[in-house]
């Protein structure tokens, strides 16, 4: 079993807001275990400050290879049965789905969805709501699920090579999720202003510290 430590960190803005991004040394690749291990960030509230029985932990990190996402959604999963594992299907927003959004330095946005069924989807955006062609489906590394009666976990990986945005030291992130048991709640991993949980909103996005780590047995 390998372990992950931290040893440099690229400081945050000067207010000290930032999406950690783990980052292996050199030549590592991460696995789904690796990445299941990696410390984790919180959101304990939803989007309009309501406290969480429980909170939505998630990760990101990313390899030579593999942009990887992690996420915990506290309750009982509600998505549709009939969708398959690796599904790439639009509208999982409409049951609970875990949201990455990057944003690249041009304006330039990409959304990844991805629902307790193990489906997935992703959308390029030019502007705010502003959707693109994909000129390419980017390539699934690894989307592991799991359920249980408290909640859902995810690990999903891409290649970082087949993203339509680029993702450097100043780009943006946004995590999002949505829960519906036993009601509708709207998940951000920054404050979203307005009286709707616009998770598209320029607001919402957040600068990167990268964080570098190392793989040790």
């Amino acid at each position: 079993m390998r372990s992950i430590e931290c040893f440099m960190q690229q400081p945050a803005n000067e207010r000290g807001e930032h999406v950690t991004i783990s980052v292996s040394n050199s030549s590592q690749l991460l696995s789904v275990s690796d990445v299941s291990a990696l410390p984790t960030q919180a959101i304990d509230s939803c989007w309009n400050g309501i406290a969480l029985p429980q909170p939505f932990k998630w990760s990101l990190a990313r390899d030579p290879k593999t942009l990887w996402f992690a996420g915990s959604l506290p309750a009982l999963p509600d998505y549709d049965s009939t969708l398959s594992k690796g599904e790439f299907v639009e509208g999982l927003w409409e049951r609970d789905v875990v949201e990455l959004f990057i944003k690249e330095s041009s304006g330039r946005y990409q959304e990844f969805n991805i629902s307790p069924a193990g489906a997935w989807w992703t959308v390029l955006l030019n502007s705010y709501r502003t959707r693109a062609p994909i000129t390419k489906r980017p390539q699934l590394v690894a989307l592991e699920v799991v359920q249980s009666k408290v909640g859902w976990s995810m690990v999903f990986g891409v290649e970082i090579s087949s993203l339509e945005v680029s993702l450097e030291p100043d780009s943006l992130i946004h995590v999002s999720g949505i829960m519906h048991k036993p009601r509708q709640r709207f998940l951000s991993s920054n404050r979203i202003d307005g009286i709707e949980p616009d998770f598209h909103a320029p607001g919402c996005f957040q600068p990167i510290a990268f964080v570098l780590r190392r793989l040790t047995s």
